[in-house]
């Protein structure tokens, strides 16, 4: 079903015997199901009407891009037999083109795309249309409750059932933010405190420093730089161990509806600005506070 994660069943080629095949999401569909979302057919045919009419549509399959390239890489699968997970022989009528259905952002794997028993009760409907969703939504329940006065599900349309499933990732998203921001303030002051102590230890040094000729702008930007130097040095060791790190976390996500990629560049770089800006920030105020030092008031206290 689209939208929805579905445990993948095995596929197997005419000549493998069970357990030598791969998997596959296999999906039962309509004649309409192609058209009603948009999936462009890359090669052959999608399901016609008599497809599911017929005794021999029951034996058509429609497999996607992902699908093709696994089983017949390099080759082309119109024509080809496919064997589906309840041994039936199929045909491959068509090829559609990947979907991005079960996973924000990413393609589906192989899809195997089967003709739907029209007796069958079970599985969703799905109507295009233009126009107001809510009127269309009410002509539908209307309808439904004409056939089957059971019904008592309201209709949704997909956008609708995707932000019900976005939900719980929006969670997910406000304690990561929650918790970045936490790291951030800790960075700060982390950052202020280490630069700080830093600074009252080399008081006497600074003093003795604008003693001997050096200005105030000199004394700010050894301090700047100084600092710049640890931040640099704590960014590299933070890209040494967040690179493992993420590797492994998202290795254990990789099948979740949000998966992560691991070595994401904008992500890197975009965390890295953020804390060279914060850790800057952060620098500012004690370096400033190095300036304004009294060498004569820092070397009588030393």
């Amino acid at each position: 079903m689209p939208f929805r994660q579905t445990a993948p069943g095995e596929v197997r080629l005419p000549q493998q015997e069970k357990g030598q095949g791969k998997p596959a999401t296999v999906d039962r569909v309509s004649s309409g199901f192609f058209a009603a979302f948009g999936i462009r057919m890359l090669a052959g045919r999608a399901f016609l009407p008599s497809d599911q009419a017929s005794a021999t549509g029951a034996s058509v399959a429609v497999v996607s891009q992902a699908f093709a390239k696994q089983f017949w890489p390099g080759d082309d699968p119109i024509g080809k037999i496919a064997i589906g997970p309840d041994d039936k022989r199929l045909t491959v009528v068509g090829v559609a083109a990947d979907t991005r259905s079960e996973r924000f952002g990413i393609l589906d794997g192989p899809r195997l795309y089967t003709v739907r028993d029209p007796a069958s009760l079970d599985g969703s409907l799905f109507v295009r249309f233009s126009g107001s969703a809510d009127t269309m939504k009410k002509s539908v329940f209307d309808r439904m409750k004409n056939l089957d006065r059971t019904q008592v599900k309201t209709p949704e349309t997909v956008w609708e059932s995707l932000e019900s499933e976005a939900e719980a990732v929006r969670s997910l998203a406000r304690i990561i933010v929650v918790m970045a921001s936490i790291a951030v303030l800790l960075a700060v002051a982390g950052v202020y405190g280490v630069l700080s102590f830093t600074i009252n230890q080399r008081t006497r040094e600074l003093g003795i420093r604008m003693v001997l000729g050096a200005d105030r702008a000199a004394i700010f930007r050894s301090i700047l730089w100084r600092g710049s130097r640890q931040i640099a040095t704590g960014l590299l060791c933070g890209l040494a161990l967040a690179g493992p790190a993420l590797w492994f976390f998202a290795h254990l996500v990789k099948h979740s509806p949000v998966p992560i990629r691991a070595f994401d560049g904008t992500v890197y770089a975009v965390a890295a600005m953020l804390l060279v800006a914060v850790s800057l920030a952060a620098m500012y105020l004690p370096a400033a506070r190095a300036t304004q030092v009294d060498p004569i008031k820092a070397l009588r206290t030393e």
